[in-house]
């Protein structure tokens, strides 16, 4: 027996290395591949939280929506509510007052928001005299599509179904629909949100028998 020690061969120590290069190659993607989906959950938990947050703003929005006329004057029987298919403009409780505050005439629409389309409340006081001005809020970032629907009678007496546009209506709608997409890949698709108005008329509208319609009592 020799008594020199025994080594590796050269071939011997090429193929460890080789194998420890494999092995660690397979822990960097192990670890990005974990990375990626931790990653992916954050979207997806972040999504379902804006789904929720910004459809339940919305949801409290219309159901507080109120039937205030458009004018003071007493002959004009237009409810101040625009509705379009890209916006929609209706008066509710002030923003941020759980529904108690001064009555805001508040607009729904997109615009640019850090290079992106955002969605966004545009509110002002409806007040007559002295309201401050007008305030703009951003809802929701990477807003691809804005769609609105209103249900209801096309023309007095028709029967009710859905409809692109509701302007210059002595009422609200009886059901608001809103249909968002985003504009990054990877997020679910948002349900359209459908939503009952509480009250469409406005209680001062009484029923004028000489007329056949409605009349201000103030």
């Amino acid at each position: 027996m020799s008594g020199r020690a025994r080594g590796f061969t050269l071939v011997e120590v090429m193929i460890g290395l080789a194998l420890l290069a494999m092995l660690m190659s397979l822990a960097a993607y192990g670890v990005q591949m974990g990375a990626r989906s931790w990653t992916r959950a954050e979207t997806i938990t972040a999504d379902l939280d804006d789904i929720e947050t910004v459809q339940g703003w919305l949801r409290r929005l219309i159901v507080r929506a109120l039937p205030a006329y458009a004018t003071a004057d007493p002959a004009n029987l237009s409810i101040l509510f625009t509705g379009e298919p890209d916006t929609m403009l209706l008066v509710a409780p002030q923003p941020a007052t759980q529904g108690t505050g001064p009555p805001a005439a508040q607009r729904i629409f997109l615009a640019p928001a850090n290079g992106a389309p955002g969605l966004f409340v545009r509110w002002q006081l409806n007040a007559p005299q002295g309201a401050p001005p007008a305030r703009e809020d951003l809802l929701l970032d990477h807003v691809a599509m804005l769609r609105f629907g209103y249900f209801g009678p096309a023309e007095p007496g028709q029967p009710a179904g859905w409809q692109d546009r509701w302007v210059n209506r002595d009422r609200l709608p009886d059901l608001i629909r809103i249909s968002i997409t985003r504009d990054r890949k990877g997020l679910r698709p948002w349900p359209d949100l459908i939503v009952a108005t509480r009250v469409t008329s406005n209680a001062t509208c009484l029923y004028d028998a000489s007329s056949s319609g409605c009349r201000r009592v103030r």
